[in-house]
């Protein structure tokens, strides 16, 4: 408690605010990354490789790799050419570009790798390369963007462009950009792939693209550029999608090489590339060092240590739950979590619960229960807001995945007999063969339609069939036109529940009483919604099932057996449930969710049975509150 109150008086808000969001972020991407980027994540997702994809040969195709002197870039050049691939080796430097050029090809025997010299930093040089290159005119099949830069101190190139961005932003935008003829000659075989970086994870999207404003911070930069290349990948696949070139951002895992030696020191000795790490995983940043303890589904928990606080905190990520039902879980949670240390402790993330009615946004306040079990496990945990409110980006992520909905179709399709269908014309033809069997009549036989007429009750009397067979009057037909209404006539729906009770009355199905002084109910109809209730037996579910074929054979309706469930009582076994449920050919869920906005199941509590409608009532008076009335006169 002192602790909290002591970080609070030495900090600001928002300095507090920024360091929380740094240190989430590297945790997450830490996290992330111990477990997808390192050796064993790479063999664990080499599982899924096809080893037809590993033997291609590439003999015929020109491939561009830029910054292939070394690292990454190095091994991609060499392993191009040991597919029989032409290669362009885009470098810098001549010595080490030269050097390199001899090693490939005398590791792969290949003579048609080939060294062009260009210092991606410099726009003028990347053109000057582009024009020698065209004058080839030879198609480019593959271009990887492979040249990066980390540079930890802000300098600028020539041009006057910071360097990380010149060389990991602009050339790469430069190059791809004046490659584009040369790689449509060679679609729809044209793939261009910009090496990015895990390191996008920790960073957002930011508008000072050269870093111009705060104290420079290299990684941070080089993380900002990373993000910028997927953003231009994804902007060049949406631009150019009629020119048949395929656009890819990868990011490589983290891989020992000479640029990630020289620029991270501290990330290279912490991230084990010599040996697999065990235990509590370290991840190392420039300001912040943290140590993993644990990352279940709705919390991640860590040591941290920084350079303004040498002595070791403890930090929880924390994600409560979404649902209103399940957020004492929650609550019960942190408090166990209060427990596991006696150090400094920060817990920050998305509570999905506020402490104040005003902080709730939006049309429906939150129950006072709800803030008041979230007031109460604050205290249990001795834990003092310190009223920061995170960033409120929903907006921006619903319009970014409503951009993304725009952009997506159906690319392939499986028909009946399970044949992968592709062409435009194609997927169409399966999809209306698919929903034109689906709502069409079965063609209803005519034994059956008299079998299922047969259990409707007779209701009209030979008085009153003497009296409809008599000639008929203009008068009469005149007031039987104003009187018809489409429904004055034995519907679908009554036949199935003329079908119902004649298995009642047979003693074949038997329905279920609220007490035992209740009449039995065994079927409720609303609009196109039918619950039926009965024993969970073999003998009333096969009685059911036939009269559901009746009805189908009769009315020509199909029974939508995939929106349609069963739900049992706790006392039948699941093996039971599950024998039942074969007979219908349907689902089993624990229970219907709400009915035209109340509960299907709600006990015997009467408190619990009524509470939805005092909150519906209390939401209706609310908005009402709000509305002014006109005055009487």
């Amino acid at each position: 408690m002192q602790t909290s109150f002591h970080i609070q008086i030495r900090i600001s808000i928002t300095s507090l605010a920024m360091f929380l969001v740094k240190t989430w972020r590297t945790l997450a991407f830490g996290l992330y990354g111990y477990k997808n980027f390192m050796k064993s994540g790479f063999v664990e997702h080499s599982k899924n490789f096809r080893p037809e994809d590993m033997q291609v040969q590439l003999e015929g195709k020109n491939c561009i790799v830029t910054g292939a002197n070394s690292g990454i870039g190095y091994a991609t050049a060499e392993g191009l050419a040991s597919r029989g691939a032409t290669v362009y080796m885009v470098c810098r430097n001549k010595e080490r570009g030269e050097a390199a050029l001899s090693e490939i090809q005398s590791i792969t025997g290949s003579k048609s790798v080939h060294l062009e010299i260009c210092d991606i930093s410099s726009i003028s040089d990347v053109k000057s390369f582009a024009a020698r290159f065209s004058s080839k005119d030879v198609p480019v099949h593959v271009l990887v963007n492979n040249a990066g830069l980390l540079e930890n101190d802000r300098r600028t190139t020539s041009e006057g462009y910071e360097m990380n961005f010149a060389v990991n932003v602009l050339g790469t935008y430069t190059m791809t950009e004046l490659m584009l003829p040369l790689l449509e000659k060679a679609a729809p075989d044209a793939r261009v792939i910009t090496v990015s970086s895990g390191g996008m994870y920790s960073v957002p999207l930011m508008e000072d693209l050269q870093f111009s404003g705060n104290k420079f911070d290299g990684v941070e930069q080089y993380s900002r550029n990373k993000r910028v290349q997927v953003a231009l990948t994804e902007k060049w696949a949406d631009m150019y999608k009629d020119k048949d070139i395929g656009f890819y951002s990868m990011h490589p895992g983290w891989a020992e090489t000479p640029g990630v030696d020289k620029s991270l020191p501290n990330f290279s000795k912490s991230s084990g590339f010599q040996r697999e790490r065990r235990g509590p995983s370290a991840v190392m940043g420039k300001d912040v060092e943290v140590w993993l303890q644990s990352f279940p589904p709705h919390h991640i928990d860590a040591t941290v240590q920084s350079d303004d606080c040498p002595d070791r905190w403890r930090f929880t990520g924390f994600y409560g739950f979404l649902k209103v039902a399940r957020r004492k879980e929650g609550w019960d949670l942190l408090r166990k979590l209060s427990r596991v240390s006696v150090q400094s402790w920060l817990c920050a993330g998305d509570f999905n619960e506020v402490l104040e009615q005003h902080e709730k946004q939006g049309s429906h306040p939150r129950a006072h229960w709800q803030i008041r079990d979230f007031h109460e496990c604050l205290q249990d945990c001795v834990l003092q807001d310190l009223g920061f409110q995170g960033y409120r980006n929903t907006s921006y992520f619903h319009a970014k995945v409503n951009e993304r909905r725009l952009h997506k179709e159906i690319k392939c399709i499986k028909d009946e007999s399970g044949l992968e269908v592709v062409s435009r014309d194609g997927i169409q033809r399966v999809i209306l063969q698919y929903f034109g069997s689906m709502f069409k009549s079965t063609h209803p036989m005519t034994e059956t339609i008299e079998d299922v007429l047969g259990c409707l009750e007779g209701r009209v009397t030979s008085a009153m069939k003497d009296e409809l067979t008599k000639p008929f009057t203009s008068e009469e037909v005149e007031q039987a036109l104003q009187q018809m209404h489409p429904l004055k006539f034995p519907g679908p729906d009554e036949v199935f529940s003329g079908l119902i009770r004649q298995a009642e009355s047979e003693g074949a199905i038997q329905g279920v009483a609220i007490s035992r002084s209740a009449p039995p109910i065994s079927h409720l109809l609303f609009a196109d919604d039918t619950f039926i209730f009965c024993q969970a037996t073999q003998e009333a579910l096969s009685r059911l099932q036939l009269i559901l074929h009746s009805f189908e054979a009769a009315s020509g309706l199909k029974i939508n057996k995939q929106k349609s469930a069963m739900v049992f009582s706790r006392n039948v076994a699941d093996s039971v449930r599950l024998e039942l449920a074969g007979i219908l050919g349907v689902a089993v869920v624990a229970k219907h969710d709400k009915y035209l906005g109340l509960p299907t199941v709600i006990g015997h509590s009467k408190k619990e049975m009524f509470d939805g409608i005092k909150e519906r009532i209390r939401q209706k008076l609310h908005s009402l509150s709000t509305k002014k009335l006109s005055q009487a006169g």
